[in-house]
């Protein structure tokens, strides 16, 4: 708690000098309103997307155990937590950069394949190295006893690409005012994992889980880039 506040409080020191807006003890309603009809969906969003990325998780320690939990957090951790992070930091920075371009479809279009690119290039020999490579890096590291995430890890792999690839189409719908299709995805996406994470858990295990996951993070990518090309007008079999 204390490391929080003292990092708040850095940031906020840090930013003070160059931001050109001050707070003041004013309050507006139609500013109020305005943020609560975004911020609405923005919250739906959230709620969504902790219960999915927490639902593996608890159901497998629900239903598996706690040994084949340590098996699949220990595969998430080395085959989706680096390119999560690493989308996480990018769209970080696509934000503002695409709500700046929020009125210009034509260079918002190109900054959002731009940004599919460059995401891509570094995701994609990332998400290949882990693949084929892991297994054996699992191994060295930390021995034949976890033999029991190696399936997983390689699957998850993937999941981590489709999450990198995917954040700038949710970046883009948020900086033009359409945060309820974003909610919209994230709701697609639970409910498909609420469907079938009991099945995929009884028969595939943690595969089945870690399956289950990656293709219900694919609909959202392939709905979300949908969603977002017909937004700012940008060629669909492009961006894909």
């Amino acid at each position: 708690v204390v490391g929080e506040i003292v990092r708040s409080l850095l940031v906020a020191t840090v930013i003070w000098p160059f931001a050109l807006w001050r707070p003041r003890l004013r309050f507006s309603m139609p500013v109020a309103r305005q943020l609560i009809a975004y911020g609405r969906h923005i919250v739906g969003a959230g709620i969504a997307i902790f219960f999915f990325t927490n639902a593996d998780n608890a159901a497998i320690g629900r239903w598996l155990g706690t040994e084949q939990l340590g098996f699949y957090v220990l595969a998430f951790t080395l085959g989706a937590m680096p390119l999560t992070q690493i989308a996480y930091s990018i769209n970080r920075v696509l934000f503002p950069s695409f709500t700046f371009l929020q009125h210009s479809r034509e260079p918002l279009a190109e900054a959002y394949g731009k940004a599919l690119a460059g995401v891509g290039t570094l995701a994609a020999p990332l998400t290949l190295a882990t693949a084929l490579l892991g297994p054996a890096f699992l191994r060295l590291l930390y021995g034949d006893k976890w033999e029991g995430s190696v399936t997983a890890l390689q699957i998850l792999a993937f999941y981590g690409f489709f999450r990198a690839g995917g954040g700038s189409a949710g970046e883009i719908l948020k900086s033009m005012g359409k945060p309820r299709q974003l909610a919209l995805v994230t709701y697609v996406q639970l409910l498909l994992v609420l469907v079938c994470l009991y099945p995929a858990v009884v028969i595939g295990g943690i595969a089945g889980v870690a399956i289950l996951f990656t293709g219900a993070t694919l609909a959202g990518v392939l709905l979300a880039t949908f969603l977002a090309c017909r937004a700012c007008d940008a060629p669909l079999l492009r961006i894909f």
